[in-house]
């Protein structure tokens, strides 16, 4: 320890005899003993990344990242810095330049990696950071050291590529004519059309189980999820699957999705109705287009929280109108509304997405439309088009980044080549680990993840 100490005595020594020399003798200098590091920052890095052409040649190209925009957090309790936001996968961590600042001044010093040697650490120095660096700063006087372990992060996976997993096939779902599932915490449900009844499906790791009780066949068209709870229309009574029941004043014609403490349905006259207190009541909603332009099949609800603020949440619906009665929709019916669940919350209408002239990106109509909300936006995917609609079947995962308003191709989330195509009927949903579930009636469960849905939030800052 001295032999490491000594030379920084020398140092912090010689600076305040050169100081001191400079100075005249009416000067006062006042020395610190506390000492911290209190910023880190990173320059620019290198960035190699992997790419593969048109004809499957495998090449690396080279890109920088700004490392400035990689913010630090410093914990002093524990004396690590790190950046919560990982740096892109293929940065290169063995040669950065970063800035140090030190409390009053102090002096910055870097551990060897191969020994307990430290030397005078400059900020335009590379640094190899493929490892966790100790650094040691010294307070100003010399009497005083603080030691930081410093982690540079970088990905260890591409966080835009999607990985789909098959969890295997069961027979019982061939009979299945409409499918609808849901993620809860103790397991996945999934309710289906057979024959002239509804019937469920559960799995909780072990694989599928078929429930005991079975509903009307209408009901497999009027499930939601809501609450942390499953609800159903059946014979005009609401049925929360854990056993209670509830009969609505209000008279539904279908229950089309739930919000933050909310259910959402549509009564006899095709009016959009709202109940908080899970189906006993209901109350008409205020909406600024026609009752006419509300889907009235193949209907999916999504809730997506706001991105500035926490109590404020975008409520989805979507659908397709009858085939019969309106042959020439070529796009789904989008609807949307926010909802407020602060102290000071307000009502607001229910908007009606209309399909204007410049947007090319409308929800497309098609059979067993499914949608969901899907990290900061929502996914669809159906089977063939309907009407004036001429998608192919299962062609694509469908992305909306503005609340429902424009679809495009998701250029991260890819549909498993096995179901490519394919005209069966199926569902599609997400759980609270941002998985998303793609189940066929030929018994192909799937299941898939964005890689950076999966990345752990990191504690962002800490008190000094």
């Amino acid at each position: 320890m001295k032999r490491i100490f000594l030379p920084f005595a020398i140092l912090v020594s010689t600076i305040i005899v050169c100081t001191s020399c400079l100075g005249s003798d009416d000067d006062d200098y006042t020395y610190y003993d506390d000492t911290a590091i209190t910023s880190f920052s990173l320059g620019t890095l290198n960035r190699y990344v992997h790419t593969t052409s048109s004809t499957g040649n495998d090449s690396i190209y080279k890109t920088t990242v700004k490392g400035s925009n990689y913010k630090f957090m410093i914990d002093h309790e524990k004396r690590e810095i790190y950046n919560p936001d990982s740096l892109p996968l293929g940065t290169d961590a063995q040669h950065v330049i970063c800035a140090v600042t030190a409390k009053n001044s102090g002096v910055v010093t870097i551990k060897s990696m191969t020994s307990d040697s430290l030397r005078y650490y400059s900020e335009s120095d590379s640094v190899d950071f493929s490892k966790p660096r100790e650094f040691v700063v010294y307070s100003n006087s010399g009497n005083a050291r603080r030691s930081y372990t410093i982690h540079v992060n970088v990905h260890q996976e591409d966080g835009d590529a999607f990985n789909w997993t098959k969890t295997g096939d069961n027979a019982p779902f061939a009979d299945l004519t409409v499918m609808k599932g849901f993620a809860l915490e103790d397991g996945i449900y999934l309710f289906g059309l057979n024959g002239e009844e509804t019937v469920m499906y559960k799995n909780n790791g072990s694989g599928w189980t078929a429930a005991n009780e079975t509903w009307e066949a209408a009901a497999c068209q009027n499930v939601v999820k809501g609450n942390g709870n499953i609800y159903l229309l059946n014979k005009g009574a609401i049925v929360k699957i854990d056993g209670g029941v509830h009969t609505p004043e209000t008279q539904l014609q279908r229950l089309i999705g739930a919000g933050m403490g909310s259910l959402y349905g549509l009564d006899a006259e095709n009016r959009l109705v709202v109940s908080y207190d899970e189906g006993a009541t209901w109350t008409a909603e205020s909406m600024d287009a026609a009752s006419e332009l509300l889907p009235a099949e193949n209907i999916s609800c999504a809730v997506i929280n706001s991105r500035t603020n926490n109590d404020v949440y975008r409520v989805v619906i979507c659908g397709t109108r009858s085939l019969d009665a309106f042959p020439e929709d070529a796009y789904g019916m989008v609807w949307g509304r926010l909802e407020e669940t602060g102290a000071h919350a307000m009502s607001h209408d229910w908007t009606y997405y209309k399909i204007s002239g410049d947007n090319l990106y409308g929800l497309p109509r098609l059979r067993n439309l499914a949608m969901a909300a899907y990290g900061d936006g929502l996914i669809a995917l159906g089977n063939e088009g309907l009407g004036k609609c001429t998608k192919e079947s299962m062609d694509y995962i469908y992305e909306s980044l503005d609340g429902g308003i424009t679809w495009k191709k998701s250029a991260n989330c890819p549909l498993p080549e096995q179901l490519k195509g394919s005209t069966l009927p199926f569902t599609a949903f997400t759980d609270s680990s941002n998985y998303l579930w793609i189940v066929s009636a030929n018994g192909q469960t799937w299941r898939g993840r964005l890689n950076k849905l999966g990345w752990a939030s990191e504690q962002r800052s800490f008190m000094e």
